[in-house]
């Protein structure tokens, strides 16, 4: 299928008796908007994505999920309130002094679905400003979520955040 000028194409198969199916999906350049709006997730970022995902579930028992994927968005931007809310409180000195957005250059993510259970066992961000290097993590899903986000923040960006200001010689 062609969206906007991007291409999704895949399969599904099910087995009716077992009440179970898989998906493979491999998408070109498809804005991620889409993905969001699928998910139900809020707005945070534009850009174009790429990808594949693989998984299949028995639908008599969620807790069946299996399968892995990756995915990479390219010249992006996400939203400020996002990197807000990421940091904390709206009404936070430092966080009121970050920018309305953040442009990167790509998003990279490996997923993988076990039972109900999302890993995220690799995340890398390339902005320029604040880049993700290796991060990993997992989120249950409409439960806890739990990752580790190791951060590299330019002098630039760093300077506009007050308390690195005044916690390093930047």
């Amino acid at each position: 299928a062609s969206i906007d000028k991007g291409k999704l194409q895949g399969a599904y198969h099910a087995l009716r008796e077992e009440n179970s199916y898989t998906t493979n999906l491999l998408w070109n350049d498809v804005p991620v908007h889409y993905f969001l709006e699928h998910m139900q997730y809020d707005s945070v970022m534009n850009g174009l994505i790429d990808g594949k995902l693989h998984y299949g579930y028995d639908k008599d028992d969620p807790g069946t999920l299996t399968g892995k994927g990756d995915f990479v968005v390219k010249d992006g931007q996400f939203r400020g309130e996002f990197i807000q809310s990421l940091l904390g409180s709206d009404k936070s000195e430092d966080v009121s002094t970050l920018p309305a957005t953040l442009n990167f250059k790509t998003l990279k993510c490996d997923i993988q679905f076990v039972k109900n259970v999302v890993f995220t066992p690799t995340i890398n961000l390339d902005s320029g400003r604040i880049d993700i290097l290796d991060g990993s993590g997992q989120f249950i899903r409409d439960g806890d979520i739990d990752y580790t986000i190791p951060l590299a923040i330019s002098p630039e960006m760093a300077e506009t955040i007050p308390s690195m200001v005044k916690s390093f010689n930047l």
